[in-house]
């Protein structure tokens, strides 16, 4: 199972007893506009990426529509069981007054808690018409499952 992580700059001044992520997220994402005096890269719902998690049998999928972007504009790291997906891009500025922005990508960071299912040697990613996909192959023995023992 791969699970979003919990924004940490939220949890140093709250705690919010949610169970569903998305809520919370949203909740966060709330709070969020009374901390930030500039909302450029403030990281709201509307300036991070969406993504939809998928399993089959053999791996797990991480797909975020992120429109706009080169696949050199991202970084991903792998600490541990999270994987971090960023980008920290120079918002280029046409000079021309904003009379609605509902979607800014040039800055974001989204956090995946991948399974100890995952092989994290094989993980890799493609990015593609404004999608990146990631595909975390799952580790050969989860592939497997259970094995039948002959008895002689």
């Amino acid at each position: 199972m791969i699970n979003i992580v919990k924004s940490d700059i939220m949890y140093k001044n709250f705690k919010l007893p949610f169970l569903h992520p998305e809520l919370e997220q949203a909740v966060q994402d709330f709070v969020k506009v009374w901390n930030v005096d500039n909302t450029k890269d403030s990281g709201w719902a509307w300036t991070r990426p969406l993504a939809n998690i998928e399993e089959s049998d053999t791996h797990f999928q991480i797909v975020l529509a992120a429109p706009g972007l080169q696949k050199n504009d991202f970084k991903m790291t792998l600490d541990k069981e999270v994987l971090t997906v960023s980008v920290d891009k120079e918002k280029l500025e046409t000079g021309n007054k904003k009379v609605v922005t509902e979607f800014s990508y040039h800055k974001f960071t989204r956090r995946f808690r991948i399974s100890p299912e995952v092989d994290q040697q094989g993980i890799h990613a493609s990015y593609e018409n404004g999608i990146l996909t990631i595909t975390l192959p799952k580790k050969e023995e989860v592939i497997r499952g259970p094995k039948t023992i002959n008895i002689n």
